[in-house]
């Protein structure tokens, strides 16, 4: 049952909104079961509590106007649509806390790649880039583990693709 009731949230998130079940340990009383607390989310991919009862959520965006060639024949958009949002779970209230992150449409698939995931550890906010990199077309910005400062500067943590190639 548990497992189920995750899931529903989850998939719901992939649609551009979060829908949150009422939990009875959460601060205050929140939304009901089924009500959408925010919409307009990018692409919306993993999401987080924080210590200070705040959804965290990172956005792969909407990709941007400069065509990259991936492969050949194989053109994307490329921008920097991507972000890390913060919402309110009381009032649904989104706020950026780190915006301008690398995004990546494919049209052939309509589906954008970027931030995918976002994470605490202790007070310190992480996120997971994809499709970073020159391969992707953005040079200096490569796929890995950033960490995001008070200020919402991203800076590298893991560059995961030089790992990659390395091993």
């Amino acid at each position: 049952m548990k497992l189920k009731l995750l899931l529903i949230p989850l998939a719901l998130l992939a649609f551009g909104g979060i829908i949150i079940a009422q939990n009875a340990s959460a601060q205050g009383p929140g939304p009901s079961a089924g009500t959408v607390l925010v919409s307009g989310l990018l692409q919306p991919r993993g999401i987080v509590f924080g210590s200070d009862g705040m959804i965290y959520v990172a956005e792969a965006g909407t990709g941007g106007t400069t065509d990259f060639e991936v492969a050949p024949g194989v053109v994307v958009k490329n921008g920097f649509t991507g972000r890390i949002s913060k919402v309110d779970p009381d009032t649904g209230t989104r706020t950026t806390v780190a915006g301008g992150l690398p995004s990546q449409l494919s049209p052939e698939l309509g589906e954008s790649v970027g931030p995918a995931d976002v994470a605490f550890i202790g007070s310190t906010l992480y996120y997971l880039q994809t499709h970073g990199g020159a391969g992707y077309g953005f040079p200096g910005k490569p796929t890995g583990i950033y960490r995001i400062d008070s200020s919402g500067n991203a800076h590298l943590v893991a560059d995961i693709g030089a790992f990659n190639i390395a091993n």
